[in-house]
């Protein structure tokens, strides 16, 4: 019988489950960057992931006694990235590399490298005296022959298995894309994110890091992604409007980059496709100078019909009608 017949077997009493609310750095580093990495609901065969405006944000430990220390397998990043039923095998790179400091040992599970974007997914089984919850998160710098390769956002979030397990998922956005289909990587672990004010907002160095070197291919990636200049004005409220300048669009996410807004952050957006399926953003960037970026996780477009529709960030209404963009 595999591991997975057995958890259908379990019954949990969700009832035994804790909501701790985000701390206060949480909060704060979450508004600083305004990115998010939210699961997804569903409407009308869409997904909407909640802004972070909107919403008081939780995350869930598991206490009930019958799984509370039973180890998991590895995390699959399909847990992670929004949508369902969702299969990313043949763009996955699987590692399944440990290593082992005094904090305790890391696995590398998997790497998708998804135009200027990777998603890790790793396993922290902690040392009996490393200090670590589902508040903190170990993030990765990357390397390429010896040079730290430039990071313009990483997000990232730790799911608590047991007492001792967690699971550590992470996207770290580039600042431009890596051209070659193979690449050797040194992904690097040496930043511990925890929930202490006094903390530097990127992390505390670690004393030792976990430091893995891979290979990783996006060949299947990139042969299937689509990149566009559409160079469209679309209207806002009062009068405004925003370019968008560029679209992305791979087998694993669409990612939209625009200028000329003047709304700052109070700008929202949402997908629509040909059936009228809606698709919220999971991290947006807003610059000073009215550029920035949405991107939108587990919602491919590729050669299908993308629409986008503004929608007032207080309301949630929407304003004026959707934009179909050409491919």
């Amino acid at each position: 019988m595999s591991l997975y017949s057995d958890f259908n077997d379990i019954e949990a009493d969700i009832t035994s489950q804790n909501q701790e609310p985000l701390t206060k750095l949480e909060k704060k580093r979450i508004a600083k960057t305004i990115h998010t990495k939210l699961s997804p609901a569903k409407k009308r065969g869409g997904f909407i992931a909640a802004s972070v405006a909107g919403i008081a944000l939780s995350a869930i430990v598991i206490t009930s006694p019958t799984i509370a220390n039973m180890p998991l397998v590895a995390g699959l990043l399909e847990d992670w990235i929004p949508g369902e039923e969702q299969d990313f095998t043949a763009y996955k790179n699987p590692i399944g590399i440990t290593a082992t400091t005094a904090n305790g040992e890391l696995t590398l599970n998997e790497v998708i490298v998804d135009y200027d974007k990777l998603l890790i997914s790793s396993t922290l089984i902690k040392a009996d005296d490393f200090e670590y919850s589902h508040k903190y998160q170990v993030v990765p710098d990357i390397y390429i022959d010896g040079q730290k390769v430039e990071v313009v956002n990483t997000s990232a979030q730790s799911i608590e298995q047991n007492s001792s397990m967690f699971t550590v998922y992470s996207e770290v956005t580039l600042a431009a894309p890596l051209d070659s289909s193979e690449l050797n990587l040194e992904v690097v672990y040496e930043r511990l994110l925890t929930d202490s004010e006094s903390d530097p907002i990127d992390g505390v160095k670690l004393f030792e890091a976990w430091t893995f070197d891979v290979t990783a291919n996006q060949l299947a990636v990139q042969e299937e992604t689509i990149v566009s200049t559409p160079a469209i004005t679309v209207p806002t409220s009062d009068e405004g409007s925003f370019v968008i300048d560029k679209v992305v669009r791979t087998p694993i996410s669409t990612t939209l980059y625009f200028s000329g807004s003047s709304e700052g952050t109070a700008l929202d957006i949402q997908l629509v496709d040909a059936e009228g399926n809606v698709y919220s953003w999971d991290m947006a960037s807003h610059e000073d100078d009215g550029s920035g970026i949405f991107s939108f996780s587990g919602a491919s477009f590729v050669d299908k019909e993308l629409a986008v529709q503004v929608r007032d960030m207080t309301t949630g209404d929407n304003i004026g009608d959707k934009v179909i963009l050409p491919e």
